[in-house]
């Protein structure tokens, strides 16, 4: 009988974290990608009243 597993050598919580790591970076996207926007549009609305 061959009862050797095809993924002997890799943990079943390898998934597990590989997507965690996927969600994390996203996330992290989406956060720069929002205080870049906010910054931007913080920025613009500053230059846009300063007349100097």
């Amino acid at each position: 009988m061959n009862t050797h597993s095809f993924r002997a050598s890799e943990d079943p919580m390898d998934y597990g974290f590989y997507s965690h790591i996927v969600l994390w970076v996203i996330a992290a996207l989406g956060v720069v990608g929002t205080v870049g926007a906010v910054l931007s549009l913080w920025f613009l609305g500053r230059d846009a009243y300063r007349k100097d």
